[in-house]
């Protein structure tokens, strides 16, 4: 007091001022709490606006002040709290970094997937209880093998084959960095034999992927490389091939997808650019700056081909992009193969966006076996889309929002076992279970009468695993038990 105020005393006056609304006060209401999926399903309790990450909890004395508040917001509805989000509960896997999901067998049962703890973790998904109200909790994973020696070593990267007998990964380590291939157990998924050093590289492998169909293993690097491995017994030259990097195309290799017909290899650069290789002869079929320049190793990417070729699913923008087949050929865009066709996403033939079901910029896509669904995620969410049959005569733009899934922690990567089951990895070294609708749910919407979501900022998915009333649902649904720590070891 009395004393003039400096221009950076001043500043943090004001900046008290500023914060000082958003200081808990006894005259501040209570947040509510977020319901469980049953509540949110038959309509009891309050249920409050989807969360902010990083918020704060109310203090006791707001939380008793909310209680003795005369005035109270009445309770929803059934019909808007089926409309609430209901966030699906992850469990954890791996005790640090994201939880990355390799596999998801056929029937539903074994599920590998690696941490940033290097671990290979393997879950028997049937010995989970499918009762929420079970009081025998399930284990969070059947077993865990250390994949990296030393401990200065670091995983980057890692894929098992779809017959679940290799396993590949990307490694960092005093030494530089490399790509080791090893066998898998059969029956267990447990890795067997030494590994064996395949590829080595400048800086980190981003991306390992398998192909569906083949005994090749591709490969993608912050270095530019773009490599496919071959491990057939029969191989006469080179087991590894290197793929030429096209005129606008530069900086690592964020991520590739295998056509399952054998006979493209797509890949997405740094610099935006999104490459189509002729598998067989190396060339390139078609280049296209897509997305905005990235910071390599920063953003993750991840396309995915459609099971029978037909069309290249491609996110990277809140919009989940989808293109044709033919429109990535040469010949069929009016081109010769090799050239570039320009610049932007005016330079594809058709492109089309699938709108509504992110908010913010997607990072990976995964389609079901059967490929008449795709689900989506990005920070806000899984998205399920039911997209028409290629061999019919709907275009692509007649695809329908199915639902969009909240989870506990952002989403990072996507596996689907069949046409009803996605197994999510998340942030946090957590998974998820999500159902899928069933076959005569998606004929239901399919001839309109379902009502798919409309806007992911109202609507979740329901946490129960299963409808209402046993009937058909069209909503996606995902398997919600309680967190359990991280410090737990083998079951």
């Amino acid at each position: 007091e009395g004393a003039q105020a400096t221009p950076l005393d001043s500043s943090i006056a004001r900046t008290r001022l500023a914060y000082r609304p958003l200081m808990a006060s006894a005259d501040a209401p209570s947040p509510a709490a977020v319901p469980t999926a049953s509540q949110a399903l038959s309509g009891e309790g309050d249920v409050p606006p989807p969360s902010i990450p990083g918020g704060t909890e109310p203090t006791p004395e707001a939380a008793a002040s909310a209680e003795g508040e005369p005035e109270t917001a009445p309770a929803p509805s059934p019909s808007e709290a089926e409309k609430a989000d209901a966030v699906v509960t992850s469990k954890r896997l791996h005790a640090e970094g994201p939880c990355q999901v390799l596999h998801l067998a056929e029937d539903g049962r074994l599920l590998l997937s690696v941490g940033g703890d290097g671990r290979l973790a393997g879950v028997d998904v049937a010995e989970e209880a499918s009762d929420e109200s079970a009081t025998v909790p399930p284990p969070l994973r059947s077993w865990s093998s250390r994949l990296v020696s030393a401990s200065s070593a670091a995983l980057t990267a890692a894929a098992v084959s779809v017959d679940r007998a290799w396993l590949a990964t990307g490694q960092e380590s005093d030494t530089g960095f490399g790509v080791w291939v090893s066998g898998l157990d059969e029956r267990t998924g447990r890795p067997t034999g030494l590994p064996k050093l395949v590829a080595r590289f400048t800086l980190p492998v981003r991306e390992l992927q398998w192909h569906p169909t083949k005994p090749l293993l591709g490969m993608a690097a912050d270095d530019g490389k773009l490599s496919v491995w071959d491990r057939s017994p029969d191989v006469s030259g080179p087991r590894r091939r290197d793929f030429d990097k096209a005129s606008c195309a530069g900086g690592g290799v964020r991520c590739l997808a295998f056509d399952p017909l054998g006979e493209l290899l797509a890949a997405a650069f740094a610099s935006g650019a999104l490459v189509v290789y002729d598998l067989l002869e190396g060339i390139n079929r078609y280049s296209c700056n897509l997305w905005p320049k990235s910071v390599i190793g920063r953003e993750r990417l991840s396309i995915a081909w459609r099971p029978d070729g037909s069309s290249l699913a491609l996110p990277g923008d809140a919009a989940v992009r989808l293109v044709l087949r033919k429109d990535l050929e040469g010949e069929a865009a009016g081109r010769s193969p090799g050239r570039s066709p320009g610049r932007g996403p005016s330079a594809f033939a058709k492109l089309t966006s699938l709108e509504g079901g992110h908010r913010h910029s997607t990072s990976t896509a995964a389609w079901s076996s059967g490929g008449y669904l795709l689900a989506t995620a990005s920070c806000d969410g899984v998205a399920l889309w039911l997209v028409p049959p290629s061999e019919g005569s709907e275009p692509l733009a007649a695809a329908k929002l199915a639902r969009v899934c909240r989870l506990d922690a952002q989403p990072v990567s996507l596996v689907w076992s069949g046409d009803s089951i996605i197994a999510v990895g998340t942030e946090k070294g957590c998974w998820a279970r999500l159902l899928a609708p069933t076959p005569d749910a998606v004929k239901a919407l399919r001839s309109g009468g379902g009502s798919p979501t409309k806007s992911p900022q109202t609507e979740g998915a329901a946490a129960d695993g299963s409808a209402a009333d046993g009937s058909a649902d069209v909503e996606l649904a995902g398997a919600a038990t309680g967190p359990h720590g991280a410090a737990d070891e083998n079951v």
